[in-house]
């Protein structure tokens, strides 16, 4: 596979989605679930904005990056041209069935429809392109999320948590997330894009400041930190510069780096040294389907829930001081930043002495993080609770299209019953990998 040359693609690198790229992205959900909510809370919650986020959006170092063969305005239009003749088209195949129904002796309905539904996929022209959010300011924190629309042509269907071929999602893990349905001819043409997504992020990371504008002393800290484990030194001596990419869905980290071998990934460093690499579920949700269960005995449970609370002298809040914050650093592994979780939106339940008992956030790329319950307070129902709260009130903060996600690893059987009892559903698989950006090609 040869590298695109800059005129063969369209390339943007911008501070701020435009609400042309907000607009398609939301015409490929849920695939583009990661990188979208990472735009949406840019553009929403930036300094630009009265907000009680502390500008955590956007910095000077945030970038938008668009990639394709098409522009961004031809692709928008194309789509919404098709939109519009989309019930025209479906009209067209229900007719086609009907016929062949009638002319061809001996075919069932079932295989005519899907003729018919062929013709009509035929008559489609697909435009692919690839998104990203990058900002290399924020680590330890998650630098870059990307999408192509190679995404939405894995063989796993989010709507029934079963693979196209029918198997659960149990037992495909291994497999499942490398499969697609594109011809190659395209699917090479998705893994030149998000090479192009690569190639820039190496051009971004050359031209880092040593030191960070308006940064606070701890983030210049972790700045000069970064900048050794991410080789982006000469003194450091490694190959360099890399970037840190987060909800990276495992079709691209299978065609990139396990089976063509061409792109350099590392697992991260909170990833135990016995464990070669560790894959998450993205788990789906409908916040207006929360709780899979019917209306009466959703207002049971909600009713059983307020007279714990009641009984137990809870009250629902926030995370909202430092103090907090440090209890919420000190229950998990994985480094969170104080500003970081000052200013994403969160739910918290306090005891009667305003002490926090339980907390969930959402995180910038729309996925509910963090949750935890004390284990004193675990079984009554708190964490379901919080984690239906946390969507509820604050996708819309995102955007509102109503997806809500969680990110589990594969092994953390406790979180994976949370989602389900909820009413989630496995859509794909992720993971996290710390990419170097030299072996994507020159920069660009």
């Amino acid at each position: 596979m040869t590298e695109p040359s800059a005129p063969y693609f369209h390339l943007l690198d911008t501070p701020l989605p435009s609400p042309s790229l907000l607009n398609l992205l939301s015409n490929h959900l849920p695939y583009s679930l990661p990188v979208l909510r990472r735009l949406q809370y840019a553009a929403n919650f930036s300094d630009n904005n009265n907000n009680n986020n502390n500008g955590l959006g956007t910095t000077p170092y945030s970038h938008v990056l668009f990639a394709s063969r098409h522009s961004l305005e031809d692709l928008v239009q194309s789509f919404e041209s098709e939109s519009e003749s989309e019930a025209v088209a479906v009209a067209e195949a229900d007719d086609q069935q009907a016929e062949d129904e009638d002319e061809v002796d001996g075919k069932s309905g079932q295989a005519a429809a899907a003729d018919g539904k062929g013709k009509r996929k035929r008559k489609r022209r697909r435009q692919h392109f690839a998104a990203a959010f990058v900002d290399l300011s924020r680590f330890p924190e998650t630098q870059a999320w990307v999408y192509s629309t190679m995404e939405d042509h894995c063989f796993f269907d989010p709507g029934t948590g079963t693979t196209m071929d029918g198997s659960t999602t149990w037992g495909v893990f291994g497999s499942q997330s490398q499969s697609h349905s594109l011809p190659e001819e395209e699917a090479q043409e998705c893994d030149e894009l998000m090479l192009a997504l690569l190639r820039r992020m190496r051009t971004i990371a050359l031209q880092m400041p040593l030191v960070l504008e308006k940064a606070s002393e701890q983030r210049q800290k972790n700045w000069t930190e970064a900048r050794a484990y991410l080789c982006m030194d000469a003194a450091a001596g490694g190959p360099g510069p890399k970037v840190m990419i987060g909800s990276l869905a495992e079709i691209h980290r299978h065609r990139l780096f396990l089976d063509q071998g061409r792109v350099h990934m590392h697992k991260t460093a909170n990833i135990p040294e016995e464990i070669e690499w560790e894959v998450c579920q993205k788990w789906l949700f409908r916040t207006e389907a929360l709780v899979s269960s019917s209306p009466s005995s959703e207002k049971e449970r909600e009713g059983e829930l307020e007279t714990t609370m009641e009984k137990e002298g809870l009250v629902w809040d926030r995370v909202r001081t430092k103090e907090d914050v440090r209890l919420v650093q000190s229950r998990t592994s994985i480094k969170r930043q104080e500003d970081t979780l000052l200013g994403l939106p969160s739910v918290a339940v306090r005891d009667g002495e305003g002490r926090m008992v339980a907390w969930g956030f959402m995180a910038f790329d729309g996925t509910l993080m963090t949750l935890h319950v004390e284990e004193q307070y675990r079984g009554k129902g708190l964490a379901k609770a919080v984690a239906c709260k946390v969507m509820r009130d604050h996708v819309k903060d995102y955007g509102d299209d109503g997806w809500g996600a969680a990110d589990v690893f594969l092994e953390n059987y406790r979180s994976q019953g949370v989602c389900r009892s909820i009413g989630g559903r496995v859509g794909w698989l992720l993971s996290w990998a710390v990419v170097d950006l030299a072996t994507a090609g020159d920069a660009l």
